[in-house]
């Protein structure tokens, strides 16, 4: 079996979600061949506070931070550092929670993201992944 370099990488990242780990390896690979690729320059923003997430996101290269915003401090209170390897929004964007942070890349991030709605159509196509994503 040909395992691709980038397909190791995103399975034991994901794996690192609870849910994830105890898929059968059709629905990961589902997963994983349905995640898109894009790159964003550095200030951009993945998700603003009290907003509503519709993706998940891996990151593949760069830093992204997680901060928020107290209104008497002129600069963000730095919450974490993400990088390689780290899964960012995957509790929010699947309970379709609020945002209460922001997430900023600070430099030029390389990563993967899926989509509320191909969860949805996943879901749909595979009982397992509802069963593990209700518990």
């Amino acid at each position: 079996m040909y395992d691709d370099p980038m397909k190791v990488f995103m399975e034991i990242s994901l794996n690192q979600i609870n849910f994830f780990k105890d898929l059968s390896k059709d629905i990961k690979n589902e997963w994983i061949f349905n995640m898109k690729h894009k790159q964003l320059e550095k200030g951009s923003l993945l998700y603003k506070l009290d907003t509503f997430s519709t993706e998940m996101y891996l990151i593949q290269s760069g830093v992204v931070e997680i901060a928020h915003n107290l209104k008497n401090l002129k600069e963000d209170f730095l919450i974490e550092r993400l990088y390689r390897g780290s899964i960012i929004n995957h509790n929010s964007f699947l309970l379709n929670d609020g945002i209460d942070t922001d997430a900023k890349c600070q430099g030029t991030v390389s990563l993967y993201y899926i989509h509320i709605d191909t969860i949805n159509m996943l879901r749909q196509k595979y009982i397992a992944l509802d069963n593990a994503l209700e518990k």
